[in-house]
This record gives C-alpha cells, structure tokens and sequence, in this order.
C-alpha cells in the first residue's frame, strides 16, 4: 500500500506576516530587498551635483564679468558651459541605466526602470541642454533674437518639452519594458472614458478659477496681493491659434499625462502604494510648471490640478480621461486668451 503525499505545511498563527505589504492598496515592494550587484547609482548623483557646481561658477563668472570680459575669462566661462552641461547630462543618463541594469530581474508587478526623478531632470533640463544649440542655429547664432524670438523659434519651444518627456520616456520606460503588464488603454471604454474627461476638463477649469479668485480676493483685503502668470501664456499669444491649440491643448497633455500618469504614478504606486503616488505625481507635475514662471499661484493651482489628475486616473485606470481632462482645461485656457478675456 502506498503511503499518501505528504501535505503541505502551514503557516502557524504567530508566524511573520509576508513581506509583499499587501495592506497598502497598489504596494509590491517588499520592506526589505537585496538588488543583484550591478552598477551603482551614486556616480551619477556625484556627477550631477558637480555639474550644478560647475554651472553655478559659469554664472558667477557672466556676472562678475559683464559685457567686456578677457578671453581668458571668455574661455573659463566657455569651459564652465560645456563642461557642467556635458557632465550634467551624463549623471543623468547614468542614474537611469544603473537601475534600469540591477533592477531587471524583479517582479512583473515591480517597477524595473531607474530613478524617476533623474529621468524627470533628464527631460526638463537635459531636454533643454540638448535642443540650445539648435534654437541657437535657428536664430543664426544670434543671442539677441531670443529675447524676442518670431514665432518660428516659439514654436520650436513649445515642442521641446514634450518631446523631451516623449523621448525619455521611450528611450528609458517603453525599450526595456520597466513597467510590464501596465494597461492604460482599455478598447472602446477609453473612447468614451475620454469624452467623460474633456466634460471634466471644463469643471475643473472653472471649479480651479473661482477657487483661486475667492482666494485672491480674501488674500487683497489683507493686503496681499497675487500676480504673475506662466510663460506659456505669453508665447501663446505670439503664435497662431492652430499652432498654440496643437502643441498646448493636444501635444503637451499626451506626453505630460503619460509622464506623469503613465510612468510617474504607477511606478510609485508600485514602489509604495497609492496614497504616495498621488501625492508625489502631482508634485513632481506642479514642480515642472513652475519652472515656467507664475509663482506661488502657478504652484498651488498646478498641484491642486495635478491632484484631481492623480484621483482621476486611480479610479478610471485609463490614462485617456485625464488626457481629455488636461486637453480641455489648456483648451479653456486657450479660448479665453484668443477672445481677449485673459
């Protein structure tokens, strides 16, 4: 007679809980983890941090200078460019790829790509290092037209950003799948899960402006007072409706939203949980904006949109309705400018 398979064991009352944190909704990095060896990410931070300093004594240098400097001082100021630039750059690529390398062997439910916010300083500012010496070719090395560039040049700024996002994402996000098993279109649903957000988009546009006019009214009777206004703004109003509409209220939303919705959020609410990845997507989105002047307010309206962007997606899952949320809200935005009421 043959003896039965043993059963398998179980767990005893008081044995550890698993280290998957499953009671945190969206979290599958366990508490404690060993990547495989590989390569560190600390001589890309160390690489960026000199870089700073190097761009830091390149305008110390402009300042102290002037207009008739030496052409030693000509050359330092030269060296301190190129040198922080190139350096910056490639601590920014490094951190990425150092990740993407030790972190290739988790999970489909982990986040496999490297550091989100070295990629988001890869877009923002290396975008912007990588597309100067163009901007300058298309102002025929002439500084001084930048200041009041035609609407050729404008245009050429408003598409460096999103296609820096688009880039980055692609190269460091898409290429070595670090987030398998991500679904952020769903058929037919998000068709309509679209039109529901550019309906969305309106409210929100108008449920924002009053909020800030309450505040800014309240605020003026203390006697502070709330100005500026971001730069996209002005640079709408130099270009074509049909030019600001494609690359404000169509091109920026798609590549911001799948930044910032598409990689931002789901790989921190992988990494840590949900509440985290809202909370954290619509900083990183508002700290983005503000790089584009309006101040405080800019802040403040952008994280406040940022959060109804972040809540949107975690209870619609498809990254088409904040698209059509954000399109309409720029679009707004845009319409009103056009008619002259802002």
């Amino acid at each position: 007679m043959e003896a039965s398979a043993p059963s398998e064991p179980r767990l005893a009352p008081e044995s550890p809980p698993r280290l998957n944190d499953a009671g945190v909704p969206g979290r599958t990095r366990p508490r404690f983890e060993e990547l495989p060896p590989g390569p560190p990410a600390w001589p890309g931070w160390v690489a960026v941090a000199t870089a700073f300093v190097a761009l830091l004594v390149a305008g110390a240098i402009a300042v102290i200078g002037g207009a008739d400097r030496s052409p030693a001082s000509a050359l330092m100021l030269a060296a301190s460019l190129l040198g922080g630039a190139a350096l910056l750059l490639a601590g920014l690529v490094w951190i990425p790829i150092a990740g993407i390398v030790r972190r290739r062997i988790l999970p489909d439910d982990r986040y496999r790509g490297g550091s989100v916010i070295a990629l988001f300083l890869l877009a923002l500012v290396g975008g912007g290092i990588l597309s100067a010496p163009l901007l300058l070719a298309l102002s025929h090395w002439d500084a001084s037209v930048l200041a009041n560039p035609p609407p050729s040049l404008i245009t050429f700024e408003l598409l460096v950003t999103p296609l820096s996002l688009l880039g980055v994402l692609v190269i460091f996000v898409a290429l070595p799948r670090a987030l398998p098993r991500l679904r952020l279109w769903r058929g037919l649903a998000s068709v309509r899960w679209l039109l529901i957000g550019c309906g969305l988009g309106i409210v929100t546009w108008v449920a924002i402006t009053v909020a800030a006019a309450l505040v800014e009214a309240l605020l003026s009777r203390f006697g502070v007072q709330l100005g500026g206004q971001q730069d996209v703004i002005g640079l709408a109003q130099k270009v074509s409706p049909l030019v600001a509409v494609l690359t404000i209220a169509v091109l920026a939303p798609i590549a911001e939203e799948l930044f910032f919705r598409g990689l931002v959020f789901n790989a921190w609410e992988r990494e840590y949980g949900t509440r985290r990845a809202v909370l954290g997507s619509a900083l990183l989105f508002s700290t983005a904006h503000l790089a584009g002047g309006g101040g405080a307010p800019t802040l403040v309206i952008t994280f406040v949109l940022g959060l109804i962007l972040a809540l949107v997606f975690a209870g619609t899952r498809t990254i088409t309705t904040t698209i059509g949320l954000h399109a309409f809200f720029n679009l707004t935005t845009l319409v009103l400018i056009f008619a002259g009421v802002q």
